[in-house]
This record gives C-alpha cells, sequence and structure tokens, in this order.
C-alpha cells in the first residue's frame, strides 16, 4: 500500500525524489500499560519519512528502549505538518512492541508473550526546520494499547530528534 502510494503522488518538477525523504536519529521514552503487562523505557531510534508535498508525510521509526524489558518499538504512520521555519507535526500511527516486558497474570491465564500493538495520536510542538536539519523537541503522543489478552493506555515522548533530506 506504502509503495502504491509513493507511485501515486506527483512529484514536484523541482524535486527530487531523494529530497523528499528524511532520515534521523531520536531519543525516546514510551510506556504500555495493561492489565496483563507493563512494557516501556527509554533508549534510542532511526526513524524516516517521506514528504507527500509540503504539509503531509509518511513516517517510520524504529527504536530499542531499555528499562521495563527491553524491547523494539516500531511505529508507522501519517501527519500534517506546517510548511516553514516552525513545523509543527500532528501525526496518527500504529506502534507495535516487540520484546522484555514485566507481566503479570490475569485470572487464571499466565502472562500473554503476544506483542503490544497501540493505536497512537501525538504532537511535536517544538519542531524547527533550520538549513536542511529539522530538529524536534518534546514531541508526545498517547492513544491505547493491546497485547490481544487486555486494553490499557499508551503514551511516549520523543526527547530530541535530528533529521536531513537524503537527496540535494
Amino acid at each position: 500500500m506504502l509503495c502504491s502510494v509513493l507511485l501515486a503522488t506527483p512529484a514536484l518538477a523541482d524535486e527530487s525524489f531523494l529530497s523528499r525523504v528524511t532520515a534521523g536519529l531520536e531519543t525516546v521514552g514510551a510506556i504500555s500499560l495493561t492489565s496483563a503487562r507493563t512494557q516501556g523505557g527509554i533508549g534510542g531510534g532511526v526513524q524516516a519519512a517521506f514528504a507527500l508535498d509540503s504539509h503531509w508525510q509518511l513516517h517510520a521509526r524504529a527504536a530499542w528502549l531499555w528499562g521495563l524489558g527491553s524491547h523494539t518499538l516500531l511505529r508507522v504512520g501519517a501527519g500534517w505538518q506546517r510548511h516553514g521555519t516552525w513545523r509543527p507535526l500532528f501525526h496518527a500511527g500504529l506502534a507495535l512492541g516487540l520484546g522484555g516486558s514485566l507481566d503479570f497474570s490475569v485470572g487464571d491465564r499466565p502472562p500473554t508473550r503476544a506483542p503490544t500493538l497501540g493505536v497512537v495520536v501525538g504532537a511535536a510542538l517544538l519542531r524547527f526546520q533550520v538549513e536542511s536539519v529539522i530538529v524536534s523537541a518534546l514531541e508526545l503522543e498517547a492513544g491505547l494499547s493491546t497485547e490481544f489478552v487486555s486494553f490499557g493506555p499508551r503514551a511516549g515522548v520523543t526527547v530530541l530528534s535530528l533529521s536531513v533530506p537524503l537527496g540535494p
């Protein structure tokens, strides 16, 4: 589906495909709480985004967290950003947590080992573009998480994120 969106997006005459792709590094904290498990921690990650136009973008992120069970956090989604030097971003997406956690039993059942899956919305209000570098601080996201036994809240913060376009 992502490939079809990328191919269907009309290319701007003065922009190459790679100039619409950004890649970067980020520091992340996240937590998922359900009655069966707590999963979360702090760590670092990588990100990539594709600008459909000057406002809309698709993004994918991977982070490795330590703390409440070392695990991998994968996030995909889409968002809207303001064009200009100050570029706040509002986004929605899916978050998948794989790996360790603090597990709790739910009734007679043993703790699940399924990945946590969440639906999140977020905002990065302290986000700026300086030359070609995009700097973001204190991006917040919240949503609902499940590990297929129970539901609970999910929250995250990207403390600092730096990204640059891959092309000229």
